[in-house]
C-alpha cells in the first residue's frame, strides 16, 4: 500500500492542452503574457519608426529670396549756416580789450544810444540827480544815491552801467585803471561822492579815467563830479 502511494506521488500528471508541466503554474503563465505583451508593443513601435524613417519623403525648405527694398531717395535740405547778426562798431569804439568791447556792444544796441546827443544825456542825468537829492536829502550812503539814480535813469530809458572796470594798455600790457561809478549812453561819465567837495583831489581820479577811455578810443564827451553834501547837491563838470 505504501509503495503504491509513492508511485502515484512520483508520477507526473498532465492536463489536456499543455505539453509541459512548467506552464501549469499560475506565476509562470502570468509572467509569460506580460513579457509577450511588452515585447510586442516595443516591436510595433520599432517597426513603425523604421517605416517612417525609410519611406517618409524628404521635404526641403523652399528657397525664398526677399525682394530688395530700395530706400526712397530723399534729398536733405541744404543747411544754411546760422547767420549771426553783427552790429558794426564805430571806429571810436574799436579796441582789442574784450571787456571794453562787450560794454561798448551793450551800449551800441540800446534804442536811445545813437539818437541822443551827449549834452542831452548830460542834462537829463543832472535833472535825475537833483530829483534824487530832493527826495532823499543828505546823510545817505553813496550806494543808495547810486541805486536811486540808476533806477530813475532806467525809467527814462537811459542806458547806464555802474561800477565799470576800466582797462587799458599804455604799452606794458592791459591793466586795470579803476572803476567808474556811472557810465551813461557810452558818452557820459559821473563820479559820485558823499560829503564836502574836494574838487582838486577828485579831478585827478576822473582825469585818470578819461585818459584810459581816450586810449581805448572810447568817446566820452561829458564827465562830472557829483557831490551829495550836507549843504546841497554840487555837480562839477570835468569835461
Amino acid at each position: 500500500m505504501l509503495a503504491h502511494l509513492r508511485a502515484i506521488s512520483s508520477t507526473p500528471t498532465h492536463s489536456p492542452g499543455f505539453s509541459s508541466p512548467e506552464l501549469r503554474t499560475p506565476f509562470t503563465e502570468s509572467f509569460s503574457r506580460e513579457e509577450a505583451s511588452s515585447l510586442a508593443e516595443e516591436s510595433m513601435k520599432e517597426t513603425a519608426n523604421n517605416y517612417m524613417h525609410d519611406t517618409a519623403p524628404e521635404f526641403a525648405a523652399p528657397e525664398t529670396t526677399a525682394p530688395a527694398i530700395t530706400p526712397p531717395e530723399t534729398t536733405a535740405p541744404a543747411i544754411t549756416p546760422l547767420e549771426i547778426m553783427t552790429v558794426p562798431r564805430p571806429e571810436a569804439l574799436a579796441t582789442d580789450n574784450p571787456m571794453n568791447q562787450s560794454f561798448s556792444y551793450m551800449n551800441s544796441v540800446h534804442p536811445r544810444r545813437n539818437a541822443m546827443h551827449p549834452q542831452e544825456v548830460h542834462d537829463e542825468m543832472c535833472d535825475i540827480m537833483k530829483d534824487v537829492y530832493r527826495l532823499y536829502g543828505a546823510g545817505y550812503s553813496e550806494m543808495l544815491y547810486q541805486k536811486a539814480i540808476i533806477r530813475a535813469a532806467y525809467v527814462q530809458g537811459l542806458p547806464v552801467m555802474t561800477e565799470r572796470d576800466i582797462f587799458t594798455d599804455f604799452g606794458l600790457g592791459t591793466l586795470l585803471v579803476g572803476r567808474v561809478d556811472l557810465e551813461v549812453a557810452a558818452n557820459c561819465l559821473y563820479e559820485l561822492k558823499v560829503g564836502p567837495s574836494k574838487i582838486e583831489v577828485d579831478k585827478k581820479q576822473v582825469h585818470k579815467y578819461l585818459k584810459a577811455y581816450d586810449n581805448n578810443s572810447e568817446n566820452i564827451q561829458r564827465a562830472a563830479l557829483v557831490y551829495f553834501a550836507p549843504g546841497g547837491l554840487f555837480i562839477h563838470n570835468v569835461r
